[in-house]
Parts: structure tokens; C-alpha cells; sequence
């Protein structure tokens, strides 16, 4: 069974599977979420440090209400995943990841 995923851009992506890095196994994107959360904190009147701190082990909705419980944390959650999603300046393969995405490959006629 084929995965098809229309790209930005309309590139069309055609696999069998998928596989999605959350934790930075595969590859580390601190460096954008930092900046993205200095950047919004810093708009909005907060201590960009603090805000960065407190990010660690929270996600966007829970540290919004957190830092800012006078802003709509929904709307500012998502601006802030829309955000990060977006940025992707500085982010670089981990060590190994191209090894691991390979044994996750089967020889061609296996389901």
C-alpha cells in the first residue's frame, strides 16, 4: 500500500511508509525552535531566556498558558507550531540518522 503526499509546492511523494521524528532522534531542530520561541516571546513583552526554560518537557498550548494566561493560547500554540514548522534554518541530521533510516527499509517484494 503507497503513502501519497502532495508537497509544498505540489512536488508529489510517493512511499510505503513514513516515519516522523518528534524526539530528535533523526535530527536535532532546537536551534529553530529556540528562535522561534525567543522571537515570539520577545514580541509579546517576555523574558525570551525564561520562555525558552520553561518550553523544556511542555508543549506550545500548556507553555502559552503558562508564560502568557492573558493571550488566547490557542491561536498563540498554533501561530507558534505554524512557526516552527516553518524554520528550518539550522537543522542538521544526527549522527547516524542516515544509517537508521536505512535499516528501516525492506528489500524490494516484502510486505
Amino acid at each position: 500500500m503507497s503513502i501519497v503526499l502532495t508537497l509544498p509546492g505540489g512536488a508529489v511523494l510517493s512511499c510505503r511508509a513514513v516515519v516522523f521524528d518528534l524526539d530528535g532522534v533523526l535530527v536535532d531542530s532546537m536551534p529553530a525552535i529556540v528562535r522561534q520561541l525567543r522571537e515570539w516571546a520577545s514580541a509579546r513583552g517576555l523574558e525570551p531566556d525564561r520562555v525558552v526554560e520553561l518550553s523544556h518537557g511542555r508543549g506550545n498550548l500548556d507553555l502559552v498558558r503558562l508564560v502568557a494566561p492573558g493571550l488566547d493560547a490557542e491561536r498563540e500554540a498554533r501561530l507558534l507550531a505554524d512557526r516552527e514548522a516553518s524554520d528550518v534554518e539550522g537543522i542538521t541530521a544526527r549522527p547516524g540518522a542516515g544509517q537508521r533510516s536505512t535499516r528501516c527499509r525492506r528489500p524490494r517484494g516484502r510486505s
